[in-house]
């Protein structure tokens, strides 16, 4: 994922009934190996928490992800059933709350991120040069046709 930084994310995972989203989702800046029920704000990585809502899971909108960053996922709940298959990549599965998660190699979920695009400063900047200028421009053309 190129370009960004991304705020006001969804995550929603795609199962055989459509989407699917319960309890809570963890947003982690590094892979955990933990029991669902030990995730939390002090867990390592941790950016961020979700709950359930509509079939999604909406984080707050302060919320950023960068581009050509790794991220991991991972819910306190068991999410069934999810489907997807995809070479070199890996999901983490858990017995139940307290059993810790392990990976199964070689598979991937189903699963989308939506965000918007945060602008960079500099093109912010242009941007409100270039309306400024606009509006000066048509101010001169009013007052010289008066």
């Amino acid at each position: 994922m190129a370009g960004g930084p991304w705020n006001d994310l969804s995550f929603n995972f795609y199962g055989t009934t459509g989407t699917e989203a319960l309890g809570d989702l963890f947003l982690l800046s590094e892979q955990y190996l933990g029991a669902p029920d030990a995730l939390s704000s002090a867990t390592p990585g941790y950016i961020a928490e979700s709950t359930a809502s509509g079939g999604v899971f909406p984080f707050a909108p302060s919320v950023t992800v960068a581009g050509s960053t790794e991220y991991w996922v991972y819910t306190d709940t068991a999410q069934n059933p999810i489907i997807g298959d995809g070479a070199g990549v890996e999901y983490y599965v858990s017995g139940g709350a307290g059993s810790s998660f392990s990976g199964v190699p070689e598979t991937e979920i189903n699963g989308t991120l939506t965000g918007s695009v945060i602008p960079e400063p500099a093109s912010i900047l242009l941007i409100g040069t270039g309306v400024g200028l606009m509006g000066l421009k048509l101010r001169r053309k009013f007052a010289a046709n008066r």
